[in-house]
């Protein structure tokens, strides 16, 4: 399968299915990882937090540890527009690749960034037949995450998806242990609800049943 994920930053794929992008790669599928925005910012007083460089570097890390193709665009990092030029650059990735399984952001994230890229997404990608949704953050919002897609991960598996996440250096000194908390009972408790250890979930927005 050619397995395609579009994010708005650099991280957002590792901490929203790093695991199992892992178990894709493992599998032998070909995973494109398309970053919609340079990933860059500075705090309201101006103060910079992670430079685009920093956050482009980290990046290329992660995605040589996880074994995915990594393409990064520039667009800002919390102005990005949805516009024909951004919907058609996923357009064009999705024919080049003959991409069959899409993840992105879940519509109902409360970053404006992530919902943004998710309503580009989903346009983009009505001829893909496989399209499902993460969750990217622990923020509550109008619509709660409800996943129907479980995929059952390994401690192999997981263990690199938290070692991607720590090569994010200019994001994880400020909420790193936060997140690995956080996931780590996420993944635990997703697996409790399918009678394993470990899982990642998913809202399914389309789902091919071939068999």
């Amino acid at each position: 399968m050619n397995v395609l994920v579009i994010v708005a930053h650099h991280d957002d794929l590792e901490i929203g299915c790093g695991a199992t992008i892992a178990k894709f790669r493992e599998k032998g599928h070909k995973v494109t990882s398309l970053v919609m925005t340079h990933s860059g910012y500075s705090s309201p007083n101006g103060k910079n937090i992670r430079s685009k460089e920093d956050a482009l570097n980290e990046a290329r890390l992660a995605s040589n540890l996880l074994d995915y193709e990594l393409i990064s665009f520039n667009e800002d990092s919390f102005d990005i527009k949805i516009n024909d030029d951004n919907i058609s650059k996923i357009i064009n990735i999705i024919h080049d690749r003959q991409i069959d399984v899409t993840f992105t952001h879940f519509h109902a994230d409360t970053h404006p960034p992530h919902h943004k890229v998710h309503k580009m997404a989903i346009h983009a990608c009505r001829h893909v037949p496989n399209v499902f949704g993460m969750k990217i953050n622990w923020y509550v919002g109008e619509t709660s995450f409800d996943p129907r897609l479980f995929i059952k991960i390994n401690e192999s598996q997981w263990e690199k998806k938290i070692n991607a996440i720590k090569l994010y250096k200019s994001e994880f000194h400020r909420v790193g242990d936060k997140w690995i908390n956080y996931l780590n009972n996420q993944s635990l408790n997703y697996g409790s609800q399918i009678g394993v250890k470990r899982a990642e979930a998913f809202y399914i927005y389309k789902f091919q049943w071939d068999f």
